[in-house]
Protein backbone atom coordinates (compact mmCIF):
# COMPACT_ATOMS: atom_id res chain seq x y z
CA UNK A 1 0.00 0.00 0.00
CA UNK A 2 2.68 2.76 1.08
CA UNK A 3 4.26 1.69 -2.53
CA UNK A 4 1.45 2.19 -4.63
CA UNK A 5 0.40 5.38 -2.42
CA UNK A 6 3.96 6.74 -3.22
CA UNK A 7 4.03 6.55 -6.43
CA UNK A 8 0.37 8.03 -7.23
CA UNK A 9 0.24 10.48 -4.69
CA UNK A 10 -3.10 12.50 -4.37
CA UNK A 11 -4.09 11.45 -7.79
CA UNK A 12 -6.33 8.57 -6.45
CA UNK A 13 -8.80 9.94 -4.33
CA UNK A 14 -10.15 6.49 -3.18
CA UNK A 15 -8.62 3.04 -2.46
CA UNK A 16 -10.83 -0.16 -2.78
CA UNK A 17 -8.89 -1.71 0.79
CA UNK A 18 -10.92 -4.84 0.98
CA UNK A 19 -13.04 -6.13 -1.58
CA UNK A 20 -15.30 -9.50 -0.88
CA UNK A 21 -14.20 -10.88 2.19
CA UNK A 22 -18.01 -11.96 3.14
CA UNK A 23 -18.95 -15.62 1.80
CA UNK A 24 -21.70 -14.96 0.14
CA UNK A 25 -22.61 -18.24 1.15
CA UNK A 26 -22.38 -18.41 5.13
CA UNK A 27 -22.65 -14.45 5.44
CA UNK A 28 -19.07 -15.29 7.49
CA UNK A 29 -15.44 -13.48 6.79
CA UNK A 30 -13.82 -15.73 4.59
CA UNK A 31 -10.89 -18.09 6.05
CA UNK A 32 -7.47 -16.94 5.05
CA UNK A 33 -4.08 -16.91 6.15
CA UNK A 34 -4.24 -13.30 7.29
CA UNK A 35 -7.80 -14.16 9.43
CA UNK A 36 -6.65 -17.67 10.72
CA UNK A 37 -3.71 -15.49 12.48
CA UNK A 38 -5.76 -12.34 13.35
CA UNK A 39 -8.97 -13.32 12.82
CA UNK A 40 -11.69 -10.66 12.18
CA UNK A 41 -9.03 -7.78 13.15
CA UNK A 42 -6.91 -8.41 9.80
CA UNK A 43 -9.49 -6.58 7.99
CA UNK A 44 -9.47 -3.40 10.76
CA UNK A 45 -5.27 -3.32 10.13
CA UNK A 46 -6.30 -3.05 6.44
CA UNK A 47 -8.19 0.17 6.86
CA UNK A 48 -5.84 1.54 9.23
CA UNK A 49 -2.55 1.02 6.97
CA UNK A 50 -4.24 2.37 4.20
CA UNK A 51 -5.67 5.86 5.67
CA UNK A 52 -2.33 6.11 7.43
CA UNK A 53 -0.73 5.76 3.76
CA UNK A 54 -3.01 7.36 1.79
CA UNK A 55 -4.92 10.21 4.54
CA UNK A 56 -6.27 12.10 1.57
CA UNK A 57 -8.45 9.68 0.04
CA UNK A 58 -11.67 7.78 1.07
CA UNK A 59 -11.44 4.07 1.76
CA UNK A 60 -14.13 1.48 0.09
CA UNK A 61 -15.08 -1.69 1.57
CA UNK A 62 -16.02 -3.68 -1.98
CA UNK A 63 -18.45 -6.48 -2.77
CA UNK A 64 -20.54 -7.79 -5.08
CA UNK A 65 -24.29 -8.20 -2.96
CA UNK A 66 -27.23 -8.30 -4.99
CA UNK A 67 -30.66 -7.78 -4.37
CA UNK A 68 -31.80 -11.24 -4.79
CA UNK A 69 -33.59 -13.54 -2.06
CA UNK A 70 -30.77 -15.94 -2.57
CA UNK A 71 -28.22 -12.77 -1.64
CA UNK A 72 -30.13 -12.29 1.80
CA UNK A 73 -27.65 -13.99 3.93
CA UNK A 74 -24.38 -11.86 1.99
CA UNK A 75 -26.18 -8.77 2.72
CA UNK A 76 -26.55 -9.74 6.54
CA UNK A 77 -23.06 -10.82 6.81
CA UNK A 78 -22.15 -7.54 5.02
CA UNK A 79 -23.93 -5.21 7.16
CA UNK A 80 -22.40 -7.48 10.15
CA UNK A 81 -18.99 -6.62 9.08
CA UNK A 82 -19.61 -2.93 8.25
CA UNK A 83 -21.19 -2.42 12.05
CA UNK A 84 -18.22 -4.10 13.43
CA UNK A 85 -15.93 -1.50 11.62
CA UNK A 86 -17.44 1.35 12.52
CA UNK A 87 -18.21 0.51 16.03
CA UNK A 88 -14.17 -0.21 16.33
CA UNK A 89 -13.91 3.51 14.37
CA UNK A 90 -12.25 1.70 11.22
CA UNK A 91 -11.32 4.40 9.32
CA UNK A 92 -13.90 3.70 6.37
CA UNK A 93 -15.48 5.76 4.02
CA UNK A 94 -17.54 4.23 1.25
CA UNK A 95 -19.60 0.83 0.76
CA UNK A 96 -18.56 0.01 -2.94
CA UNK A 97 -21.21 -1.84 -4.50
CA UNK A 98 -19.88 -3.81 -7.22
CA UNK A 99 -22.99 -3.43 -9.56
CA UNK A 100 -23.07 -6.17 -11.74
CA UNK A 101 -26.51 -5.65 -12.64
CA UNK A 102 -28.59 -8.64 -14.14
CA UNK A 103 -28.93 -12.47 -13.64
CA UNK A 104 -25.33 -12.79 -14.85
CA UNK A 105 -22.94 -15.28 -13.21
CA UNK A 106 -24.99 -15.63 -10.18
CA UNK A 107 -28.83 -15.18 -11.00
CA UNK A 108 -29.90 -16.65 -7.90
CA UNK A 109 -27.59 -13.76 -5.50
CA UNK A 110 -27.96 -10.86 -8.03
CA UNK A 111 -31.60 -11.19 -8.83
CA UNK A 112 -33.74 -11.09 -11.63
CA UNK A 113 -33.28 -8.28 -14.49
CA UNK A 114 -36.65 -6.75 -14.09
CA UNK A 115 -35.47 -4.76 -10.98
CA UNK A 116 -39.25 -3.27 -9.85
CA UNK A 117 -40.79 -2.36 -7.18
CA UNK A 118 -40.88 -5.76 -5.61
CA UNK A 119 -37.18 -6.19 -6.37
CA UNK A 120 -36.10 -3.40 -4.54
CA UNK A 121 -37.86 -3.99 -1.53
CA UNK A 122 -35.27 -5.87 0.28
CA UNK A 123 -32.42 -3.74 -1.58
CA UNK A 124 -33.53 -0.39 0.26
CA UNK A 125 -33.42 -2.25 3.45
CA UNK A 126 -29.69 -2.95 2.77
CA UNK A 127 -29.12 0.41 1.49
CA UNK A 128 -30.74 2.42 4.43
CA UNK A 129 -29.06 0.19 6.95
CA UNK A 130 -25.72 0.87 5.89
CA UNK A 131 -26.92 5.08 5.24
CA UNK A 132 -27.70 4.48 8.88
CA UNK A 133 -23.95 3.83 9.75
CA UNK A 134 -22.93 7.16 8.06
CA UNK A 135 -21.54 5.24 4.83
CA UNK A 136 -21.78 6.99 1.97
CA UNK A 137 -22.02 4.65 -1.72
CA UNK A 138 -19.73 4.20 -4.85
CA UNK A 139 -20.81 1.30 -7.72
CA UNK A 140 -17.60 0.47 -8.71
CA UNK A 141 -17.63 -2.67 -11.23
CA UNK A 142 -21.15 -1.11 -12.99
CA UNK A 143 -21.83 -3.68 -16.11
CA UNK A 144 -25.59 -5.46 -17.29
CA UNK A 145 -25.53 -9.20 -18.02
CA UNK A 146 -28.03 -9.90 -20.75
CA UNK A 147 -29.47 -13.65 -19.65
CA UNK A 148 -33.08 -14.08 -20.79
CA UNK A 149 -32.73 -11.46 -23.34
CA UNK A 150 -33.93 -11.24 -26.71
CA UNK A 151 -31.54 -11.91 -30.00
CA UNK A 152 -32.57 -9.01 -31.82
CA UNK A 153 -29.87 -6.60 -30.82
CA UNK A 154 -32.03 -3.20 -30.80
CA UNK A 155 -34.30 -5.13 -28.61
CA UNK A 156 -31.77 -5.95 -26.23
CA UNK A 157 -30.09 -2.95 -26.42
CA UNK A 158 -33.12 -1.37 -24.82
CA UNK A 159 -34.25 -3.90 -22.57
CA UNK A 160 -30.43 -3.36 -21.17
CA UNK A 161 -30.55 0.51 -21.12
CA UNK A 162 -33.68 0.41 -19.53
CA UNK A 163 -32.46 -2.20 -16.80
CA UNK A 164 -29.44 0.23 -16.00
CA UNK A 165 -31.81 3.48 -16.04
CA UNK A 166 -33.87 1.79 -13.64
CA UNK A 167 -30.92 1.02 -11.39
CA UNK A 168 -28.83 3.88 -11.37
CA UNK A 169 -32.13 6.37 -10.82
CA UNK A 170 -32.59 4.37 -7.50
CA UNK A 171 -28.67 4.34 -6.61
CA UNK A 172 -28.78 7.82 -7.61
CA UNK A 173 -31.72 8.93 -5.44
CA UNK A 174 -29.48 8.03 -2.71
CA UNK A 175 -27.48 11.46 -2.45
CA UNK A 176 -24.63 9.55 -0.60
CA UNK A 177 -23.76 8.05 -3.85
CA UNK A 178 -20.35 9.21 -4.81
CA UNK A 179 -19.51 7.63 -7.92
CA UNK A 180 -20.08 5.36 -10.90
CA UNK A 181 -17.08 3.47 -12.38
CA UNK A 182 -17.79 1.28 -15.35
CA UNK A 183 -16.40 -2.57 -15.64
CA UNK A 184 -14.75 -2.48 -18.60
CA UNK A 185 -15.67 -0.18 -22.22
CA UNK A 186 -16.16 -2.57 -24.79
CA UNK A 187 -18.27 -5.19 -25.37
CA UNK A 188 -15.77 -7.55 -26.74
CA UNK A 189 -12.90 -6.92 -23.87
CA UNK A 190 -15.55 -7.77 -21.21
CA UNK A 191 -15.14 -9.95 -18.77
CA UNK A 192 -18.48 -11.27 -18.99
CA UNK A 193 -17.38 -12.99 -22.87
CA UNK A 194 -15.52 -15.89 -20.30
CA UNK A 195 -19.00 -17.02 -18.49
CA UNK A 196 -20.51 -18.86 -20.91
CA UNK A 197 -21.93 -17.73 -24.72
CA UNK A 198 -25.95 -16.88 -25.53
CA UNK A 199 -27.54 -19.75 -26.67
CA UNK A 200 -27.65 -17.98 -29.90
CA UNK A 201 -24.15 -18.13 -30.14
CA UNK A 202 -24.64 -13.87 -30.64
CA UNK A 203 -21.63 -11.64 -28.27
CA UNK A 204 -23.09 -10.20 -25.07
CA UNK A 205 -23.41 -6.30 -25.36
CA UNK A 206 -22.78 -5.38 -21.28
CA UNK A 207 -20.21 -2.27 -21.92
CA UNK A 208 -21.30 1.05 -22.88
CA UNK A 209 -19.21 0.74 -26.29
CA UNK A 210 -19.98 -2.30 -28.77
CA UNK A 211 -17.08 -3.61 -30.95
CA UNK A 212 -16.32 -0.75 -33.07
CA UNK A 213 -16.55 1.73 -29.99
CA UNK A 214 -19.79 3.14 -31.01
CA UNK A 215 -21.54 4.19 -27.83
CA UNK A 216 -24.87 1.74 -27.10
CA UNK A 217 -28.29 2.70 -25.54
CA UNK A 218 -26.51 1.69 -22.31
CA UNK A 219 -24.14 4.47 -22.56
CA UNK A 220 -26.81 7.03 -23.53
CA UNK A 221 -29.20 5.25 -20.21
CA UNK A 222 -26.10 6.14 -18.10
CA UNK A 223 -25.69 9.61 -19.01
CA UNK A 224 -29.30 10.50 -18.50
CA UNK A 225 -29.29 8.74 -15.01
CA UNK A 226 -26.21 11.35 -14.11
CA UNK A 227 -28.17 14.41 -15.64
CA UNK A 228 -30.87 13.52 -13.80
CA UNK A 229 -29.28 13.14 -10.38
CA UNK A 230 -30.06 15.13 -7.58
CA UNK A 231 -27.49 17.34 -6.07
CA UNK A 232 -24.73 15.03 -3.42
CA UNK A 233 -25.02 15.16 0.54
Amino acid sequence: MRAITAHFGTRIFSYDVVNETVDEITGEIRDTVFTRHLGPAAIDICFDAAHKAAPHAKLVYNDYMGWGPGSARHREGVLKLLARLKANKAPMDLLGIQSHIGPGTNPESQGPNTFNAADQVAWKQFLDAAVAMDLRFCLTEFDVSERGTPADIPERDRFMADLAKRYLDFMFAYRQTDYLIAWGMMDHYSWLQNFGKRPDGRLKRPSLYDDNYQPKPLRQAIAAACRNAPPRA
